[in-house]
């Protein structure tokens, strides 16, 4: 049985960024992987210093940092199926 309460999902644009870093920058790739799992598990990532901000049309999300120049931002809201919506990964919020 598994122990994924829920499910990650992309937007477009996200999973652009994601595909980039697993093709260009395997550190930082790893390390949104190790984010999903945290995310899939418990809702959060439990590393790091999570940052409540609102980010575009998506209202309150989570931004965490990846290293100095990413930040990985996911919806505070959970869909109704437990689908958390991984909004940017690539780039500082500030930077879109």
């Amino acid at each position: 049985m598994s122990n994924q309460l829920f499910k990650v999902a992309y937007i477009p644009m996200a999973l652009k960024e994601r595909q980039w870093f697993e093709k260009h920058d395997k550190i930082t790739f790893g390390k949104i992987l190790v984010f999903e799992e945290m995310l899939k598990e418990s809702g959060r990532i439990l590393i790091g210093r999570p940052e409540t901000i609102i980010y575009k049309n998506f209202g309150k999300c989570v931004s965490v940092r990846l290293d100095k120049k990413n930040r990985y931002v996911f919806s505070y809201k959970f869909e109704p199926d437990g689908t958390i919506v991984v909004v940017s990964c690539k780039g500082h919020y500030d930077d879109h």
